[in-house]
C-alpha cells in the first residue's frame, strides 16, 4: 500500500511504498499528487520509498511497464530513491547519472536524510 508523507512544502511528493507499488496503483495513488504539484511548479522533488517484501507487488514494474519514465524525471528537479533493494542500487548507479533531475538513493533507514536532501 501506498501511502503519502505529510508535512512537505507543496513542490515535494512522497510517498512510502513499503509493501511495493504497481503501475495502477502509481496511476491511481502517485500521478494525480505529481499532477496537481506539476499545476503549480514548473518542476518538483519526488521522494519514494520502495521497500517490498517478496510476494509484494514489485515497484520496478514503475519502470518496466513505463509508468515513471523519462518524461516524468525531466519535470522532477530531484529524485530520491530510499530502497535497500539491489534493483534500486544497480538502477540510480547505472543510469543515474544520465537522468535528467539530480537522482540519489539512500538506505531505508536513511528517510531523514533523504528528506533533508530533498528540502535543500
Amino acid at each position: 500500500m501506498t501511502e503519502l508523507i505529510p508535512g512537505l512544502p507543496d513542490h515535494i511528493v512522497a510517498a512510502s511504498c513499503r509493501r511495493g507499488i504497481s503501475g495502477d496503483e502509481f496511476e491511481r495513488v502517485l500521478r494525480p499528487v505529481m499532477e496537481a504539484a506539476l499545476d503549480i511548479y514548473e518542476r518538483i522533488d519526488v521522494v519514494l520509498v520502495l521497500d517490498e517484501q517478496p510476494g509484494d507487488p514489485s515497484s520496478r514494474s514503475l519502470w518496466d511497464d513505463g509508468k515513471l519514465g523519462m518524461a516524468d524525471l525531466r519535470k522532477f528537479r530531484r529524485l530520491a530513491l530510499v530502497s535497500d533493494l539491489d534493483w534500486v542500487r544497480t538502477l540510480v548507479s547505472t543510469f543515474g547519472f544520465f537522468a535528467p533531475c539530480k537522482l540519489k538513493r539512500f538506505g531505508v533507514d536513511e528517510l531523514d536524510e533523504a528528506l533533508a536532501w530533498i528540502k535543500q
